[in-house]
């Protein structure tokens, strides 16, 4: 690792980077949306700022938030593209894959990493990394023991050596080695086969009808393998709300077709729109975020309804 790779970025960022939310906020204000707390149900909803929503200070390296950053740069001018346009006329794009496949790489890159990075999934491995902190910390004290036994002459110099060694390796504390060690984003796409199956895959772009909205999450892509033995599966189905007008749905594997369109019959309808909000709030780790309380209040009642 370079020496930046162990230096902790500490500007404000956010795990939901804000271009994309605020494609979710109140009409009457661009910059406030509607949270819902999944852990604590009976409370009401809130609005809050966007500004103090899934913010990601001392979250990563220096080396990943620069990553982190220039994607977040691509990925808005995409969205803003995106946005411009109906849902009839991106299907139209993305029908012949070769044509589309550049604007495709770059969505599928948007849908995998806005799942990895966010701050749902980054909880859900922070009690492994703090694990494995522990296990790496005894060994280098294992291996500054044997040394010491070997070189009695510099046990007066180990207490300092430790912990010297422990800060450059970032084993000092859980946050900062979640910092170093968690890292979301891969350089080449190719090392990665998320990135290939979601490009791959069947897509549709999705338009919720007047009077309904899209609601997103604090894991605003979900990814859901199909089939009677899901983990052996080869057919997968996701799920990214591109904003509160807009979604992207596709299946990947051997669930997808030939073209790069899956083609629908007719619009969405209430059920199919009721379906997919409720798809994002159940794989939300706790937050849900919309421009509509009547959106997040029905997605938890469905919720609550249905086992």
């Amino acid at each position: 690792m370079t020496e930046s790779a162990f230096e902790i970025d500490a500007t404000n960022k956010h795990f939901v980077p804000k271009f994309y939310l605020r494609g979710f906020c109140l009409g009457h204000s661009p910059k406030q949306i509607y949270v819902f707390d999944r852990q604590n149900p009976d409370a009401d909803v809130q609005i809050r700022s966007i500004d103090k929503i899934e913010v990601s200070k001392d979250a990563y390296s220096v080396t990943i938030d620069a990553l982190i950053s220039q994607r977040e740069r691509e990925w808005s001018s995409s969205l803003a593209f995106i946005c411009q346009r109906n849902a009839d006329d991106l299907n139209r794009l993305i029908v012949d894959r070769e044509d589309s496949a550049e604007f495709r790489r770059g969505l599928a890159s948007f849908v995998v990493d806005m799942r990895r990075r966010s701050r749902g999934v980054r909880e859900g491995v922070l009690e492994p990394l703090k694990e494995l902190r522990l296990q790496l910390r005894q060994s280098l004290a294992e291996s500054a023991d044997t040394t010491v036994s070997q070189n009695p002459e510099l046990k007066s110099q180990l207490p300092n050596g430790l912990r010297q060694a422990e800060r450059e390796l970032g084993l000092d504390n859980d946050r900062r080695f979640a910092a170093i060690y968690f890292d979301p984003i891969v350089d080449d796409d190719l090392d990665d086969p998320h990135y290939k199956w979601h490009q791959d895959g069947s897509w549709s772009f999705e338009e919720a009808f007047e009077g309904r909205e899209f609601i997103t999450s604090d894991i605003p892509s979900h990814s859901l393998l199909l089939g009677p033995e899901p983990e052996n599966s080869n057919w997968m189905l996701f799920v990214m709300p591109l904003s509160k007008r807009l979604q992207l749905t596709g299946f990947c594997g051997n669930a997808r077709l030939p073209s790069g369109f899956l083609p629908r019959v007719g619009e969405l309808d209430d059920r199919e729109i009721d379906l997919a909000n409720l798809c994002i709030f159940r794989s939300a780790a706790r937050f849900v975020y919309g421009s509509s309380e009547s959106e997040l209040l029905r997605a938890r009642d469905a919720d609550a309804e249905q086992p």
